[in-house]
């Protein structure tokens, strides 16, 4: 689940980063302030968050500048379009939160770097 939906947050902001003046003009028509800065803030925490996830590097903590993105974009963008629980069910937005939760909860397993350094720190204390 880590390493695909890191794939996915890793892909997504390479695209947004190679394309960072059509993004900024996307955050413009949200009335997202400083649209410029905001969009590639969000676009190099979608890449750098997925390359952290895919390698189970600081999983927990690059989880939550991700949550927080899909979290003004429901907020900024899509509770527009919400005229009911089944609207917001049907969000992904709200389905990645859930699973950035997921994994801030579960941890990045024991194929990733964040365990080999935990086992390496209890071998030495």
């Amino acid at each position: 689940m880590r390493l695909y939906f890191g794939y996915f947050w890793a892909e997504t902001g390479w695209g947004k980063l190679h394309n960072l003046d059509a993004f900024a003009q996307r955050f413009a028509g949200w009335n997202i302030p400083y649209p410029h800065l905001s969009a590639a803030l969000s676009a190099y925490t979608e890449w750098v968050g997925g390359i952290l996830l895919m390698l189970g590097l600081f999983t927990r903590l690059a989880s939550i500048p991700l949550m927080f993105n899909m979290f003004v974009a429901i907020v900024k963008v899509k509770i527009k379009e919400v005229t009911g629980i089944n609207d917001f069910a049907e969000m992904d937005e709200a389905l990645y939160m859930f699973v950035l939760f997921w994994l801030i909860m579960a941890g990045p397993g024991r194929v990733s770097i964040d365990h080999l350094i935990q086992r390496a720190y209890s071998r030495r204390g």
